[in-house]
């Protein structure tokens, strides 16, 4: 083997990607002896300095396995497996183990540039294991390592067969004996680390790890790399999968893949990368940190077997961001991550380094059918601790991300005294099956859809097409615990039915907000900021605390379908809008009608008992409403009209249609009376109620009911 690679170092064919002077190292050793055969070196093999194709599937005997070892534990120290310098080679159908660093290295001869030296090849080798690929004997660094070398395959998918450009690929013995892809488990360090040293990032670029089993073998064996998968550090633009060709990324004891050390553009495509641990804070399915960012992660099963119905999870998430400027998934079909099973979170962007990353088209927390659950078991996206600007989702249907089944809440924003502001969760389904008609969660408490908890000015939808989520299937739909405020819950569909035509309700209350909870806007002033907030077990709206104040609830349809149409069925199980303890909440434009409850329900102080105008008349051909307020004195009070179908069995009716409002001032004494003219605005028959609002917005409940002329 020694003197096979001296006399290839020897002919200088020139350093020319896909010459034809390429030179062969071939095999046959005692022919008569199927194997396998172990090459026992001494000493460390020369580097490889000129283009050659060791090409071990001509070693007699060989079927469809490697049945040449390359054993270097008796190699001495720091001796590598195979170095190659010279690019533009291709190593076939090998088993190389037990050498004391890596089992092949990538690189440019010392002093060298990078881009005459790389284009090289490495396909159907076992590296790390025993001849049977089951059994580890491992190499004591990483599997493969490339550093500062461009253009490299580490397996092959057909399409970079058939490309053109700086791989020798007309050379490959494409057979379906050996395979293209290695195993690639059992060392000391990491499968494969792709990095530069000493030159820019974009120097080490274009290399390919595709179709290969890294940390398990082809039966799926367990024969971790003791570092982890792969790592990508301060290397740009290399592609880790690939459309036509997987690698299997299982069951190392590390990260299965990790980008880090500022690398750039770098795509994680078409890999199921799952069952990987590691002692301690566990090991992610994918992690970026270190400044990673524009980098793009699609197509890959993360978290589950491989035909995405089960879990295989990850230790930890199933990706964790810790950088910038990344995207998960993307607005295709194809481009869809299922990241399920893991056993902390699905997606977990963390820190205050995670900034203006986008989540998209992906299912969380469910089978790769968008049909049953597969939870990761904290949560299914997370963001906290300073994470922000980030988007979950997006404003088309190609854009949607599955957000259910996962057995914490489906979408957490958690600042925890960290300002983590200004992430959108955007045009998504949470809570819900692929067509948003079911309930996805089996178990007796279903998780929160959305909670945001210590965390500020963060929006859940919209007042954009396309912005709102549909929000059902869960505990609370949308649940803010303080200290929060100023986020805005818009444009949502929050326990119906994607079409907003029937009940799918949350559990417990559509929008929860308790604690040190302010400024949050719960709808707006545009009917495209409207939530249809409806179907749900409890109330629409419940805003409980001392500190909840100055919130507000506007224009959105609380007990109805989306076209604001009366029916029992929308309504919700409690009152429409509950307000405990906090004050200067404003409830304005709604349309509040068939909960089970009251229209808007103050308890122990809330709003500071506000009281409701009393309505003497309505008179339909002239539009006249007349009625007076007591309240505080001396106070200007906004006034709202409201029709409904029915009067509420409390007698105090709710409102389903807003019609027009008028002010009144009370006098010294706290009594006013008032008279609206709202002429052409309802008919005979119509009942009325109303509400009063004082300048600090607190709201009153509905007024009783009265049946106009």
């Amino acid at each position: 083997m020694r003197e096979a690679i001296l006399a290839a170092n020897s002919n200088h064919n020139g350093n020319v990607l896909g010459t034809t002077n390429m030179d062969y190292i071939d095999f046959k050793i005692d022919p008569q002896d199927p194997g396998p055969h172990t090459i026992n070196l001494k000493a460390p093999l020369p580097s490889i300095s000129e283009p050659v194709f060791i090409r071990g599937l001509t070693q007699p005997g060989f079927t469809d396995k490697p049945i040449l070892e390359l054993n270097g534990a008796g190699a001495g120290a720091a001796a590598l497996g195979l170095r190659i310098t010279g690019g533009a080679s291709i190593v076939q159908g090998l088993v190389i183990n037990r050498f004391s660093s890596h089992g092949i290295q990538l690189q440019p001869p010392a002093g060298a540039g990078t881009s005459a030296f790389g284009g090289n090849i490495i396909i159907g080798n076992y590296i790390g294991t025993d001849i049977t690929g089951a059994i580890n004997m491992g190499n004591g660094g990483n599997g493969v390592e490339i550093f500062n070398s461009t253009d490299n395959a580490i397996g092959m998918a057909p399409l970079l067969l058939s490309g053109a450009g700086r791989r020798p690929s007309k050379y490959i013995v494409s057979t379906a004996a050996g395979g293209l892809g290695n195993t690639i488990s059992g060392n000391t360090g990491y499968g494969v680390h792709i990095h530069s040293v000493g030159v820019p990032a974009n120097q080490t670029t274009r290399n390919f790890v595709v179709g290969n089993h890294i940390g398990t073998n082809a039966d799926s064996t367990a024969v971790p790399n003791a570092s982890g998968g792969v790592i990508i550090s301060k290397a740009d633009g290399n592609s880790i999968g690939s459309l036509d060709a997987r690698n299997v990324v299982w069951r190392n004891n590390g990260h299965g893949v990790r980008i880090t050390d500022g690398a750039s553009n770098n795509i994680i495509r078409g890999n199921y990368i799952s069952g990987n641990s590691m002692p301690g804070d566990g090991a992610h399915g994918i992690f970026i940190d270190g400044g990673a960012k524009g980098n793009r992660v699609l197509r890959n099963f993360i978290g589950t077997t491989i035909d995405g119905n089960a879990a295989l999870g990850n230790s930890a998430d199933g990706i964790q961001i810790t950088a910038s400027n990344n995207i998960i998934g993307g607005t295709t079909e194809a481009d869809r991550n299922v990241i399920s099973g893991n056993t902390t979170n699905g997606i977990h962007l963390y820190g205050p380094g995670a900034q203006n990353n986008q989540v998209l088209g992906n299912y969380i927390g469910t089978n790769a059918a968008g049909t049953a659950p597969v939870p990761n078991v904290t949560g299914g996206v997370v963001i906290r601790l300073g994470a922000s600007n980030n988007a979950i989702g997006g404003t088309t249907a190609a854009a949607r991300n599955l957000i259910s089944g996962n057995r914490g809440s489906n979408v957490r924003i958690d600042g925890s005294g960290i300002s983590t502001t200004g992430n959108q969760v955007l045009g998504n389904y949470i809570g819900t099956d692929r067509d948003g008609t079911l309930p996805l969660d089996n178990t007796p408490v279903p998780p929160n859809g959305i909670l945001i908890k210590g965390a500020d000015s963060n929006i859940i939808g919209g007042d954009t097409a396309g912005a709102g989520n549909v929000i059902s299937g869960n505990f609370d739909g949308v649940s803010i615990q303080g200290p929060a405020g100023f986020n805005r819950v818009q444009g949502n569909l929050i326990g119906t039915n994607a079409a907003g035509a029937a009940p799918l309700g949350n559990a417990q209350h559509g929008v929860n907000m308790v604690g040190i909870v302010n400024g949050t806007l719960v709808g707006g002033t545009t009917a495209q900021a409207r939530n249809v907030i409806s179907g749900n077990d409890r109330r629409g709206i419940n805003i409980e605390g001392s500190a909840a104040t100055s919130n507000q609830v506007q224009r959105n349809y609380i007990g109805t379908n989306k076209d604001a149409v009366f029916t029992a069925s929308m309504g919700n199980g409690e009152a429409g809008v509950r307000i405990v303890m906090g004050v200067g909440n404003l409830i304005s434009t709604n349309a509040i009608s068939s909960n089970l409850g009251l229209g808007i329900e103050l308890v122990s102080g809330g709003n500071n008992l506000q009281t409701s105008p009393v309505l003497a008349s309505a008179v339909a051909s002239t539009g006249q409403i007349g009625g007076t307020l007591n309240s505080s004195p001396s106070t200007f009070f906004a006034l709202e009209f409201f029709t409904n179908p029915v009067c509420d069995p409390s007698g105090r009716g709710e409102g389903h249609m807003f019609i027009g409002g008028t002010t009144v001032t009370t006098d010294g004494g706290g009594a006013g009376s008032f008279t609206a003219m709202l002429l052409n605005q309802f008919a005979a028959g119509a009942v009325i109620t109303s509400t009063a609002r004082d300048p600090t917005n607190n709201t009153s409940a509905f007024s009783l009911c009265i049946v106009a002329n």
